[in-house]
């Protein structure tokens, strides 16, 4: 999943996966957002898991009430998997212990209250994508410069050895 410069924030390219037990939420985010960005939803932490490994995703919500796994769980289990795709919190019951343990393990991007507005949320899943992307393209980047280091270094070895 790497950015092409010319379409870097075609943020349908960017997959966004959207995890919660209750279909209802899954079905509303789905409709809200399907017109600009790829959504992929799971109902639990394992379905989300297994969706992750099978293919690359960019952000990933999560709501933090689930049976079976919390969200932050899940966001931590997600982290492991890869420490670039951009977590986002998503609960109504954002009690300080839940929050400040998934902010200081650097589980999360950020925290959504629920119910969430539409624009709000719009926004931040831009600046998410936005966040990825650009990240995405220095690494890009800072390969490019290693092998133009390293050309370099050898037509300098190659001079040296002329003189």
């Amino acid at each position: 999943m790497e950015p092409k410069p010319e379409r870097l924030f075609d943020y349908r390219e960017f997959p966004v996966l959207y995890v919660d037990d209750e279909r209802e939420n899954l079905r509303i985010f789905e409709l809200a957002y399907r017109r600009e960005f790829s959504i992929l939803t799971a109902q639990s932490g394992e379905e989300g898991l297994e969706i992750l490994n099978s293919q690359p995703v960019a952000v990933v919500l999560s709501d933090h009430r689930m049976p079976g796994m919390s969200g932050v769980e899940f966001l931590s289990r997600v982290r492991e998997l890869d420490g670039r795709t951009i977590r986002i919190l998503v609960t109504a019951y954002g009690d300080a212990a839940t929050l400040g343990h998934a902010i200081n393990d650097g589980s999360i991007y950020r925290y959504v209250p629920k119910p969430w507005d539409p624009a709000e949320l719009r926004t931040c899943l831009l600046r998410a994508i936005e966040v990825f992307a650009l990240d995405r393209e220095r690494d890009a980047l800072v390969r490019e410069l290693g092998t133009v280091n390293r050309i370099a270094q050898t037509i300098n070895q190659e001079l040296a050895l002329d003189r």
